[in-house]
């Protein structure tokens, strides 16, 4: 049986999957993911970005291990999208590598069980290596990092009103 057998996708080229992924429906993952990534699903169509979801987040929800660490690779200007995604969503921002390109927006959902402690979120950016997302996830390190969702694919999953 292969690792992408149904019901999950199979990748199509470098490691891009394309359809059967469904997230906002999946059950491991939690509530405050899907909030976020809605919000990220809209203000990236609104501003007609390019963004990929990548590597261990998508591994982990294949193998349904929780993970609050989300990695994203645009080709816009990685520093001023996740700018200006922190002040959209009231998170934080963090510049992690300059000279790669690489910045954190940390997102603290709501208190759990309504006390003050709050989950956090770490949404890492970082600009595309290359020419396209291909080459981009060519020059990763694991295989298993060498995963892309369009983040557009995403959008097909928000419920509609």
């Amino acid at each position: 049986m292969s690792h992408f057998a149904p019901p999950y996708p199979r990748p199509q080229g470098r490691g891009i999957l394309r359809g059967g992924v469904n997230l906002f429906n999946s059950v491991q993952m939690n509530k405050e993911i899907k909030t976020l990534l809605k919000k990220i699903v809209t203000y990236t169509k609104k501003k007609n970005l390019h963004l990929y979801l990548v590597g261990g987040f998508l591994r982990d929800y294949f193998l349904k291990i929780p993970n609050n660490d989300i990695d994203f690779v645009t080709s816009a200007d990685a520093e001023k999208f996740g700018q200006l995604l922190a002040k959209k969503i009231k998170a934080s921002f963090v510049r992690l590598d300059e000279k790669n390109k690489i910045y954190r927006v940390v997102w603290p959902a709501s208190p759990v069980g309504g006390g003050k402690n709050k989950k956090v979120y770490n949404l890492d950016f970082s600009q595309m290596q290359g020419q396209n997302i291909k080459e981009d996830l060519s020059r990763r390190d694991f295989t298993i990092n060498a995963l892309a969702l369009p983040i557009v694919n995403l959008s097909t999953y928000l419920p509609r009103r």
